[in-house]
C-alpha cells in the first residue's frame, strides 16, 4: 500500500518537474538575435510571425498546452471524487474484505487485525507530509504578495504614461490652434486627440483586466491554500483521536482541495510563459542601442497592437498635419520677403533659394535698403522707415510661427513618433515585469506543485485510515 502511494508521488512528481522546468530554461534564452523559427514555434507574444502580425489561436493553444499539466492533474482528482466518493460511502473500494462505508451500515471492526507497525507507518508518513504543505503555503503566500503588487504597478505605469501623453497631446492642439495656419484645424485635431484617449482608454481596461487577473489568481491560490490547511488539521485530528469516518471524509476533501491546488498551479504556469513572451518583446526593445532600430522593432512587433506609434498612428496625423503648417510658414516667410524685395527695392540678390534649410542664412542676409545695410532681424528694429520696418516684423511674425512649428515638431511630435515615452515606460517596469515578478510567479507555482504532491499521500493516507484508525491496544504486535 505505502509502496503504491510512493509510486504514484514519484510519478506526479516526474510531471511537475517536467512542467517547473520549462520556463525558467525558456528565460535564459538569449533574444537578441534569436534565430527564425523560435518566432514559429509560437513562443513570441500572440504567437507573431517575423512581420508582428498576430495569430491568436495558436497563443491560446500554446498557452493552454503550457498549464496543460495542472489542468490534467485537477481533472484527475475531479474524477477520483466524482467515481470514489459514492462508492465508497456504501463501503465499496474497501479491499478483498468487507469493509464499512460512511454512510451505508455496517460494522465498525476493522475487516482485519492490523499490526502496530502497520498502524503507525500510516499516521507517522501523513503527519510527515503535513510538513512540506505547511512550507509550501508559506512560499505561496510569501510569493503571491510580491505578485499582487508587480501587476498593479506595471499596469500603473502604462496607464499614467498613456494619460501623460494624452495630456500632453491636448496641451499641443491648444498651441497648434493658436497658431495661424493650424488655427482653423480644430476637426482634425480633435479626432488625432479622440484617437489618442483610445489608447488612453485601452490601457484602462487593460488595468482592469489586470486587477481582474490578480484577484481570479489569487482567490484561487487563497481558497486552494486555506482549505488545504483546514484538511491538515481535521486529518491530524483524525488520526490522533482514531475518528474513522472522519479520516475518510477528510481525505476526500483533500481530494476537492487538489483540484484548486492543481488549477492554481497550472495557472501559473501558463501565467509564466504569458509574463516571458511579454518580456521577450521588451527586451527586444530596449535591448538595442539605436533609436531607430528600437522603434523599428517596436512598431512591427506585437506591441505595437496595444500601442501603436507608427506612422499611421494618431502621432504619425498629427506630424503629417504639423510638416504641412511648416511649409505655409516658410512659403509665407519667402512670400513676405519676395514682396519687400520687389516692392521696397532691397537688394536682394544673393544667390540663395528660398527654403526652410537657407531660411536662417536668408532672414539674417544684410539686405542693402535706403537706409543702408541690415538683416531682417535687425530693421524690425532699427529702421526708420515705416515701410522697411513694417515689412521687416511681417518676415519676423512668419519666422515666429515657424519656430513654434518647429519646437512643437521636435519636442512633442518626434519623441512619440520614436516611441520614447512608451519605451521610456517599459524600461521602467521591465525590471519589475521581468525580474521580482517573474520570479514569484514561478515561486507560486513551485509552492502550488509541493502542496499538491504531498496533499495527495495525505488524502490517500486518511481514507485509508477509514480501517487502520484504531488505538495501538486493538492492533497485534
Amino acid at each position: 500500500m505505502v509502496f503504491n502511494v510512493v509510486k504514484g508521488g514519484i510519478i506526479i512528481l516526474l510531471l511537475g518537474i517536467l512542467s517547473l522546468s520549462t520556463p525558467s530554461v525558456a528565460f535564459q534564452l538569449n533574444v537578441v538575435g534569436a534565430p527564425t523559427q523560435f518566432y514559429e514555434n509560437g513562443v513570441r507574444l500572440c504567437a507573431a510571425d517575423n512581420e508582428g502580425n498576430c495569430h491568436w489561436d495558436k497563443y491560446a493553444k500554446s498557452l493552454i498546452a503550457f498549464g496543460a499539466p495542472g489542468i490534467v492533474l485537477a481533472a484527475l482528482c475531479f474524477l477520483f471524487v466524482i467515481v470514489f466518493l459514492p462508492i465508497r460511502a456504501c463501503g465499496g473500494f474497501g479491499g478483498n474484505e468487507p469493509s464499512e462505508g460512511i454512510f451505508c451500515p455496517g460494522s465498525d471492526a476493522p475487516s482485519r487485525e492490523y499490526s502496530r507497525k502497520e498502524v503507525l507507518s500510516v499516521k507517522i508518513i501523513a503527519c510527515l507530509c503535513v510538513i512540506p504543505v505547511i512550507i509550501g503555503v508559506a512560499i505561496g503566500l510569501g510569493a503571491n504578495q510580491a505578485v499582487g503588487h508587480s501587476v498593479s504597478d506595471v499596469t500603473q505605469y502604462m496607464l499614467t504614461t498613456s494619460n501623460n501623453v494624452t495630456y500632453q497631446l491636448s496641451q499641443v492642439r491648444d498651441q497648434l490652434l493658436s497658431l495661424q495656419f493650424t488655427q482653423d484645424d480644430l476637426a482634425p485635431l480633435n479626432e488625432i486627440l479622440n484617437e489618442t484617449v483610445k489608447i488612453s482608454e485601452k490601457m484602462a481596461q487593460i488595468k482592469t483586466g489586470g486587477d481582474k487577473y490578480d484577484g481570479y489568481r489569487t482567490s484561487i491560490m487563497y481558497a486552494g491554500f486555506a482549505i488545504a490547511l483546514f484538511v491538515l488539521v481535521i486529518g491530524v485530528l483524525a488520526m490522533g483521536f482514531n475518528w474513522k469516518r472522519l479520516g475518510m471524509l477528510t481525505g476526500t476533501m483533500t481530494f476537492f482541495v487538489l483540484v484548486l491546488v492543481w488549477l492554481s498551479f497550472g495557472f501559473h504556469l501558463l501565467s509564466n510563459k504569458l509574463d516571458y513572451d511579454i518580456c521577450y518583446e521588451t527586451k527586444l526593445i530596449t535591448s538595442n542601442s539605436s533609436s531607430s532600430n528600437e522603434t523599428s522593432i517596436f512598431q512591427s512587433g506585437p506591441l505595437s497592437s496595444i500601442w501603436d506609434c507608427g506612422p499611421t498612428s494618431p502621432y504619425g496625423k498629427l506630424r503629417t498635419l504639423v510638416e504641412d503648417a511648416m511649409q505655409e510658414a516658410v512659403n509665407a516667410t519667402c512670400s513676405s520677403r519676395d514682396q519687400a524685395c520687389k516692392n521696397l527695392l532691397w537688394a536682394c540678390d544673393y544667390g540663395m533659394e528660398c527654403t526652410q534649410a537657407n531660411l536662417d542664412n536668408i532672414i539674417g542676409y544684410p539686405y542693402t535698403t535706403i537706409e543702408g545695410a541690415y538683416g531682417v532681424p535687425q530693421c524690425a528694429v532699427h529702421c526708420n522707415f515705416d515701410r522697411n520696418r513694417n515689412a521687416s516684423i511681417l518676415i519676423e511674425l512668419s519666422v515666429s510661427t515657424l519656430d513654434n512649428y518647429t519646437s512643437i515638431y521636435h519636442n512633442n511630435i518626434e519623441p512619440l513618433l520614436n516611441c520614447t515615452m512608451v519605451r521610456d515606460t517599459i524600461s521602467k517596469f521591465e525590471p519589475l515585469l521581468c525580474g521580482s515578478f517573474f520570479t514569484n510567479l514561478y515561486n507560486i507555482s513551485v509552492s502550488s506543485f509541493i502542496v499538491g504532491l504531498f496533499l495527495i499521500p495525505f488524502g490517500i493516507l486518511n481514507i485509508i485510515g477509514v480501517k487502520r484508525f484504531i488505538p495501538l491496544s486493538d492492533a497485534t504486535a
